[in-house]
């Protein structure tokens, strides 16, 4: 055999090694679905932050301008006594004005509509407008998150797809429901928020015992619970509001204010999504690496990673190790 020769096989084996140790030691990285949960939250912070900061601008900006403008000194030299009431109506509709530009390109409405916004029919499930509201729906998110992680079969990737499908479902019944009204805005992360709760009442598992006895039936006591709960609050409140009783937590009676019948169409894409993607699941979504070694035998299935780092290490037989892969001979492969 040649110097060439020997050459050349010298950099396949050393090619080949440097593969192996690659794919075995540097995975993929596959978010979690408590990583994708808390991105649900963190999508829906930056509308209320800019509503807010918005709100405050528009308001300085008028108090400031007001004292310069030509009405504002006529009015104070003819009619000093409606100085105040008239500077509170100025400052309202400078407000008014800026907070409106805002929501219409956030909020779904006909007129974003009209304007061809169409990315507010997703925008709109992850933008809030008021404070409390805000605060409620991450407090809930937080308490059912636990639970909807752990659901069997759950993914990073189940739960963007759950948030989506359920934001265009939202959007498409709110559209056919108020066709032909006008004036109205659709914004809020009520209808998402009761599809996950939805799946997580559905799919909590009973027990898991690497968790300690009972915490997982407890967090899935506390889903069916939560989940129970808010269901027959949105129905009395539908109920309520087709009998013209009003809504169950609307001040003053106004029921535009909390929109009840698309909280049920959230429950409804939690259940249908649970029973097409998640039904029969028997194994919690995670990373490969964090299963390494616990299932099958070869190569090819899910703890794959941690078995074959294994055998590097233990064996230098890299032709076998190789073949495994289903690598070649080709050193240039790619």
């Amino acid at each position: 055999m040649d110097c060439t020769s020997i050459q050349h096989q010298h950099a396949t084996t050393a090619w080949r090694k440097f593969r192996v140790i690659i794919h075995t030691r540097a995975p993929a990285y596959q978010p979690s679905p408590t990583t994708a949960l808390v991105a649900l939250g963190l999508f829906n912070i930056p509308a209320t932050a800019a509503y807010y900061i918005t709100k405050v601008l528009a308001t300085r900006h008028a108090l400031e301008s007001w004292p310069s403008s030509w009405n504002a000194r006529w009015i104070a030299h003819y009619f000093p006594d409606k100085t105040a009431s008239l500077r509170t109506d100025h400052v309202s509709s400078h407000v008014r004005e800026a907070l409106q530009r805002l929501t219409s390109t956030l909020a779904l409405s006909p007129l974003t509509l009209s304007r061809k916004r169409y990315w507010t029919l997703l925008t709109a499930n992850f933008t809030q407008f008021n404070l409390a509201h805000f605060v409620g729906n991450m407090l809930a998110l937080n308490a059912v998150a636990p639970a909807c992680a752990r659901v069997p079969g759950m993914s990073a990737a189940h739960v963007f797809g759950l948030a989506l499908s359920t934001s265009l479902t939202t959007s498409a019944h709110a559209l056919y429901r108020l066709h032909g009204e006008w004036g109205w805005k659709m914004c809020g992360f009520s209808a998402v928020l009761c599809a996950l709760t939805s799946v997580a009442a559905l799919g909590a598992p009973n027990d898991a015992p690497d968790d300690g006895p009972g915490r997982a039936l407890e967090e899935a006591q506390s889903a069916w619970m939560v989940a129970g709960m808010q269901l027959v609050s949105d129905l009395v409140a539908v109920l309520g509001a087709t009998r013209g009783g009003g809504a169950v937590g609307a001040r003053g009676g106004k029921t535009e204010s909390v929109d009840f019948k698309a909280h049920l169409v959230g429950w409804a894409c939690g259940a249908v999504y649970y029973v097409i993607f998640l039904w029969g699941k028997d194994g919690i979504g995670v990373s490969r690496g964090e299963v390494s070694g616990q299932q099958g035998e070869d190569v090819g299935e899910v703890g794959w990673t941690g078995r074959v780092e294994g055998s590097v290490r233990e064996s230098e037989d890299w032709e076998e190790i190789a073949s495994k892969l289903g690598y070649d001979d080709s050193v240039g492969e790619t």
